[in-house]
């Protein structure tokens, strides 16, 4: 991954701003969330280290549904890299494990992404249906 420059003296309009903010969203936030923020079973970690290394930790419902609402969006702004593998692995996950009685989301899954907190928190719950209405809107 090549180093990112943090040097932001060069910004000098808008324009310079984002092209700044989309160089660090896709060639190095979305990628290093997209390798080491997946967990082997497709789920996305809660947490990477500063320097980039996994902590196996429990998961929250709100952390999966926003990163899979951040890789539609990465892919939207033109990140070509295999976001609808990492949103179709995650959004079948969320649905299979993550909704109790078929359509309440969970609070927390546990390291081996099972849920071990199925409490009904409204924030989860919004954050559940905002990834399904972009995945929806982005798959199809």
């Amino acid at each position: 991954m090549p180093a990112f420059n943090t040097e932001v003296s060069d910004i000098q309009t808008i324009a310079d701003a984002q092209q700044h903010a989309k160089n660090w969203l896709f060639n190095h936030a979305a990628p290093l969330w997209g390798t080491r923020g997946v967990c082997s079973d497709g789920q996305f970690a809660e947490r990477l280290t500063l320097s980039g290394e996994f902590v196996d930790i429990p998961r929250r419902m709100m952390v999966q549904a926003r990163q899979i609402y951040s890789f539609i969006t990465a892919r939207e702004l033109g990140w070509e890299v295999p976001w609808k593998a990492l949103v179709e692995k995650a959004m079948t996950i969320l649905l299979n494990r993550g909704l109790q009685d078929g359509n309440l989301f969970v609070h927390q899954f546990d390291e081996a992404g099972e849920v071990v907190d199925p409490r009904l928190d409204l924030y989860d719950h919004a954050f559940g249906l905002f990834a399904l209405a972009h995945a929806g809107r982005a798959l199809g």
